[in-house]
């Protein structure tokens, strides 16, 4: 069963990724290898600076896999708690907050709810998640 904290996280999880591409593109895989007129290749890196960039490109690409996979057991998870919700009303705006990433306000705009009802309904969703947990020895 999913917590709370993990219910809330996939936007900081999806920030992560975001960060992590971003060092990709800060640092060009060969920026600094030529060739030469004869055809063979000559660096303005030293060989051990290009295997370094291609380890840390190889570290940084790992991390970016593990991000991923980690969103979408989380997601699989949360889509789970959603079909146990009773309320359809419950189900999307938990969908909406969790999944989306929008805010309380921002789902109240695209539902013409306001904000107050869209909490109110969120966390009684978070209530029967607690309950679920507390049920099962969480």
């Amino acid at each position: 069963m999913i917590t709370k904290k993990q219910l809330e996280s996939i936007p900081s999880i999806r920030r992560r990724i975001e960060r992590l591409k971003g060092k990709l593109q800060e640092r060009p895989v060969l920026s600094g290898l030529r060739y030469s007129e004869s055809g063979s290749r000559s660096s303005g890196l030293a060989y051990s600076q290009l295997e370094d960039l291609v380890l840390w490109r190889e570290k940084i690409s790992s991390q970016i896999i593990t991000e991923y996979k980690r969103l979408s057991s989380l997601q699989t998870e949360i889509y789970a708690f959603i079909k146990s919700l009773d309320s359809e009303r419950q189900k999307e705006i938990v969908e909406m907050h969790c999944i989306d990433g929008l805010t309380f306000e921002e789902i109240g705009i695209r539902t013409s709810w306001s904000p107050t009802t869209v909490k109110r309904h969120y966390y009684q969703a978070v209530c029967k998640l607690s309950y679920q947990n507390g049920r099962n020895g969480r």
